[in-house]
């Protein structure tokens, strides 16, 4: 359980960080923003074993 909690933490982390590095150079619109960190999380939700 530890270990999922770990890989939580760092997904979030990771997701917010990229949320507003994109933001900061403007990138994203809201919507793509949005679709962006699905994405991300559904990346990272594949990795872990189910």
């Amino acid at each position: 359980m530890q270990l999922y909690s770990d890989i939580g933490r760092k997904m979030l982390a990771h997701l917010t960080f990229t949320i507003l590095r994109a933001r900061e150079m403007m990138y994203l619109t809201p919507m793509t923003e949005l679709i962006t960190a699905v994405t991300i999380a559904q990346q990272y939700l594949n990795k872990i074993p189910s």
